[in-house]
């Protein structure tokens, strides 16, 4: 591994720290790319970007703390920096937010080693082997993009969809975390950039929905795209201090959809994501399991992928957060994530959201049927497992159609069955 230089291998552009050669992974190139208008409408850029490209360093433990060494030179009073992943793949295809870790790490050096490695060790993660293989997609590695951590009032993200956009809230407490969990609030913006008059809303939300929808429109136009924009900001007594944008993501414009009801709904939706109608041919239910049972039902799901491209996940609701990558390896348009067992109704978190507002529909909720009752699919997990003497079958699947309508602005679904609902077998059974 050739030794890297830092005053030869990196060049200053205005906030950025470029490398001279290697790649800069999607996440930094979208952002380089948008700095111009990013500073034009009087956002900013964090001070300093350090693109650190994958080619830079190897598995070596000599390349990892030459990396460190590189991060210290250019961040020397900086106690606490921002690593985000910065994948040359990072949402090539498909939409998958969270895929890859992005950390928030202390400069020390134990802290430094062990969050880097779990931004790098994401890149390698069976299911993010597995997507990309699924699109064709070259093995490479993980560009890193370090930034200063911000200790942010405000963050959320704006996602500018064409004739509406969404303005969410999430929690600055959680750092970099924010993303995993549910929004704070969430306002529907018009093609105005207004938000629209019948949500309640702070005083200064007008602020935030105005001029981001102003950078989203102002950025570079795509056929059939927009722009999600992640954002952080700082207040003093006057208000917005710095107002940051940290990550630039194209994202399918969607449409408004206008739900048809029926008389024989199976499913009553608390919460939904998505617009549009999408017939799946099949249920599979996400059992619950422990860490080190996920790789074989990662892998059941990948060999189940090649039988049935169209289903529909069932998972229970304490078991949604557990269950994140068997969701993203599937393939699943839409998901019913099952609360009918008690306990308090969380929403989606926030990548949740996105990823299937982007790619189908995510409902929280409860069957009106009772075979798809979360206690009943429950009970016939435990049967079935009783029965083949195996404490888990890696799932259940049932051949039931299933058709899903959703408007996320109206707050409407309809969702039916297409004939009968049929019985779940051990998913093995149709392999």
């Amino acid at each position: 591994m050739q030794k890297i230089d830092v005053k030869k291998d990196f060049r200053q552009e205005g906030k950025w720290i470029l490398p001279v050669r290697g790649t800069m992974g999607r996440k930094a190139q979208n952002l380089l790319d948008n700095s111009q208008a990013i500073k034009d409408w009087n956002f900013e850029i964090a001070d300093p970007s350090l693109v650190i490209p994958f080619e830079y360093y190897d598995e070596s433990p000599e390349s990892r703390l030459a990396v460190q060494k590189i991060i210290k030179h250019f961040f020397p009073n900086t106690p606490l920096i921002g690593v985000s992943s910065n994948s040359p793949d990072e949402d090539v295809g498909e939409r998958i937010p969270g895929l890859y870790s992005s950390r928030a790490i202390s400069i020390e050096d134990d802290r430094l080693t062990f969050g880097l490695q779990a931004v790098i060790n994401s890149y390698y993660s069976q299911t993010a082997r597995i997507l990309r293989q699924r699109r064709g997609l070259p093995e490479q590695g993980m560009s890193l993009l370090v930034r200063p951590f911000i200790n942010a009032t405000f963050s959320g993200s704006f996602s500018y969809f064409g004739d509406k956009s969404l303005l969410t809230f999430t929690n600055p407490e959680k750092g970099m975390d924010s993303m995993q969990s549910p929004n704070n609030r969430t306002l529907w913006v018009d093609e105005n950039g207004e938000i629209y008059k019948t949500q309640d809303r702070f005083s200064g939300d007008d602020q935030f929905s105005g001029r981001l929808h102003r950078l989203a429109t102002s950025l570079p136009r795509h056929q059939d795209k927009g722009w999600e924009i992640e954002f952080l900001a700082t207040t003093n007594d006057r208000g917005i201090d710095a107002f940051y944008i940290m990550q630039t993501t194209p994202i399918k414009k969607l449409s408004d959809f206008q739900v048809t009801r029926g008389k024989n709904p199976v499913f009553h939706a608390h919460d939904m994501t998505g617009f549009g109608e999408f017939v799946t041919d099949g249920l599979v239910y996400l059992p619950v399991l422990r860490d080190n049972e996920k790789r074989g039902m990662v892998e059941t799901l990948t060999t189940f992928n090649q039988r049935c491209a169209n289903y529909a996940l069932l998972s229970l609701h304490v078991n949604i957060k557990n269950a994140r990558e068997l969701i993203e390896v599937s393939n699943a348009k839409v998901l019913f994530d099952i609360y009918d067992l008690g306990g308090p109704v969380h929403p989606l978190s926030a990548h949740l959201s996105q990823q299937f507002r982007q790619n189908g529909s995510a409902l929280v909720g409860s069957f009106l049927d009772p075979k798809l009752s979360g206690i009943e699919l429950m009970n016939l997990e435990l049967k079935l497992n009783f029965q083949h003497n195996s404490r888990n079958l890696r799932g259940m699947y049932s051949p039931t159609r299933i058709r899903t309508q959703v408007n996320e602005f109206k707050k409407e679904a309809y969702i039916e069955a297409i004939g009968e609902v049929q019985p779940f077998v051990p998913i093995s059974a149709v392999l």
